[in-house]
């Protein structure tokens, strides 16, 4: 086949430069500079019209190998890209967030428009409502609808898939030159509004008016309790989850915010299992070089007692140490044991052990109710109560102030019944 494609193109070459040189012939005896040039010519124009076929050869036989093959691989190709688009945005996904890939960052918690932060305002003040409303009146309750969750996951889950997938988010909210993703703050009007918008979905409250009991006095005749039926207000509290926000509005993502929403509902309950009183997962992340004991009695103390002068908080911190028997090993199941905290019964120190886990050395260090577990746990502070081991706020109790203290006198003595800030502590509890 080669020897046969080389005699071809030596027979044409030759007929080719043959005939250059016959109409030159006349030239060539006058001046044979004329019949190499021309020679010469011939030559180059062969070549490189050989060289164009061969390569056109070649490309077309490539071409037919890779045509099919594209035609085949086009329809998961677009399929592919499809659901891409369903999932991705702009910005490095919020899925780094989840996984604490900024859980460590000191200078970015210092800023006070990072997304941890403005939730927190918003937690902070919702719960303030809360307190405010039970203080306003010892009888007024307030009932958590689905036990009581912290559900900070679920809320930045559903605003990380609506602000991350609007189409104005590259041209209003991405800033060059910055170090973190523009989803990490709150620092414009919208971004602001949409957060608290969302906030206030997913946490809300509805008021109601109940009639109780309510013991007024001793019949001093027959001994018995005097009964009053009194009006109270009851505050119904809602701490909704992803699936349940979706139920009461359906229409407001759209259907790239859904595919996002899809992918972050794994991390809604991350540092939480399900269920009554919404136990802690036993592997939740401790900042690193700090005894859990110490976190999960810090969590207490801060539930039990934030708002407690301090000697208030030494005490209730002694409570806890003298449940776990002195030691620092049993704080943590001490914290946890049914019936002993009911800050852990209806969650409510779920939200601080959070805030805590995410915190450095550092900043435990700095945090009120640490260094007060820190003080009691090692020594550094005195024991106001001795071995009591009961607490209570005689004023939230049922059947009001009154009613609680003569069950906590029928069991103790005054020697066993002492008063700091807001608390009674007593030797041998009471009768419920």
């Amino acid at each position: 086949m080669k020897e046969a494609f080389k005699k071809s193109a030596v027979l044409h070459l030759s007929k080719t430069l043959g005939a250059a040189a016959g109409s030159y012939e006349e030239d060539m005896h006058r001046n044979p500079m004329v019949f190499f040039t021309a020679f010469a010519s011939g030559a180059f124009k062969y070549a490189g019209k050989q060289i164009l076929n061969i390569l056109a050869y070649a490309f077309s036989g490539v071409l037919s190998v890779l045509f099919p093959l594209i035609l085949l691989l086009l329809p998961f190709l677009m399929i592919f890209l499809f659901l891409m688009s369903l999932f991705t945005t702009s910005v490095s996904t919020p899925e780094l967030y989840f996984n604490g890939g900024f859980s460590r960052n000191e200078e970015l918690k210092a800023q006070g428009d990072f997304i941890d932060n403005a939730l927190k305002e918003h937690y902070d003040a919702f719960d303030t409502q809360v307190r405010n409303f039970k203080a306003a009146d010892k009888n007024n309750t307030v009932v958590y609808a689905n036990g009581y969750r912290y559900n900070k996951n679920s809320v930045l889950a559903v605003y990380f898939s609506i602000l991350c997938t609007r189409e104005d988010y590259d041209g209003l909210y991405q800033k060059k030159n910055e170090p973190y993703p523009p989803y990490l703050f709150a620092d414009t009007a919208k971004e602001k509004s949409l957060l608290k918008e969302i906030f206030s979905q997913m946490n809300y409250y509805k008021e109601t008016q109940v009639s109780y009991l309510v013991v007024t006095g001793i019949d001093p005749e027959t001994n018995t309790p005097i009964m009053e039926t009194r009006i109270y207000k009851k505050l119904m509290v809602y701490n909704l989850t992803i699936s349940q926000w979706l139920s009461e509005h359906p229409s407001l993502l759209s259907k790239k915010a859904k595919g996002m929403l899809e992918l972050l509902k794994k991390y809604e309950n991350m540092a939480y299992s399900g269920g009554s009183g919404y136990t802690p997962l036993g592997d939740i992340t401790m900042p690193e070089g700090v005894d859990e004991n110490l976190v999960y009695m810090a969590a207490t103390l801060k539930a039990e007692a934030v708002g407690e002068p301090e000697e208030g908080q030494i005490a209730v911190g002694f409570v806890i140490w003298n449940r776990a028997g002195g030691s620092l090993s049993g704080a943590k199941g001490a914290c946890l044991a049914p019936g002993q905290f009911s800050c852990w019964d209806n969650g409510s120190a779920q939200r601080y052990l959070a805030e805590y886990s995410g915190m450095s050395a550092g900043q435990l260090s700095a945090d009120q109710c640490y260094r007060v577990c820190v003080a009691v746990t090692t020594g550094q502070t005195s024991n106001p109560i001795g071995t009591k081991r009961y607490y209570c706020n005689p004023e939230t109790c049922e059947g009001g102030y009154e009613v609680q203290m003569a069950k906590i006198r029928a069991k103790n003595s005054p020697d066993e019944i002492q008063v700091i800030g807001q608390h009674v502590f007593c030797e041998n509890g009471w009768e419920w």
